[in-house]
């Protein structure tokens, strides 16, 4: 199964689904729409997590990407994919799309308790070899140098896409590297 996440201003039914459609035929996709400005993040987890037990890769982009980089910390045999993911939407989504600060406090409160508990733990268990990111070298939304790249787990294999944008297109490069990964 592949758990497909999808970003703030998309719906399950994005570019993301069709791609995993149209390459992936032998996994079953389980991609829900969220409404990020009324649900509590960690309803949006409990429902992802919920069928992530049984799933092989989680695939989220831009807000998307916090939530299956918190289902590879949950879960490290998944093969996590990220696309420019916002691991810091506490701050990115309350400066940019202000999203109110109780809200803002509970992903603070996620990010916390998955990022920097029982790391050695997720090492052991080979998380950061399932993780897989993706950077546009030209995000417009997202700093990777300064937010991304520092908080990513050693191990972790990253590919950088020197002309993506934040939302980063199904170029040839990409094409390749996503079916690298997913097989």
């Amino acid at each position: 199964m592949i758990i497909n996440v999808h970003g703030l201003a998309s719906s399950g039914d994005n570019s993301k689904y069709a791609w995993i459609r149209d390459n992936v035929t032998d996994h079953e996709i389980y991609s829900p729409t969220f409404d990020y400005e009324h649900a509590l993040p960690r309803d949006i987890l409990d429902n992802i997590s919920g069928v992530a037990r049984d799933a092989d890769y989680a695939l989220g982009s831009s807000l998307g990407g916090f939530f299956a980089a918190l289902l590879n910390r949950i879960y490290p045999h998944i093969k996590a994919i990220l696309i420019n993911p916002a691991f810091v939407p506490f701050l990115s989504l309350g400066s940019m799309e202000g999203l109110p600060l109780e809200m803002c406090r509970r992903y603070h409160e996620l990010f916390g308790l998955y990022y920097y508990d029982s790391l050695d733990s997720y090492y052991e268990r080979g998380g950061a070899d399932n993780l897989h990111v993706l950077l546009g070298g030209r995000d417009e939304l997202l700093r990777h140098d300064v937010v991304t790249k520092p908080l990513l787990p050693k191990g972790c294999h990253i590919y950088e896409i020197e002309e993506g944008s934040h939302r980063l297109g199904f170029t040839p490069e990409v094409n390749d590297i996503l079916r690298s990964i997913i097989k």
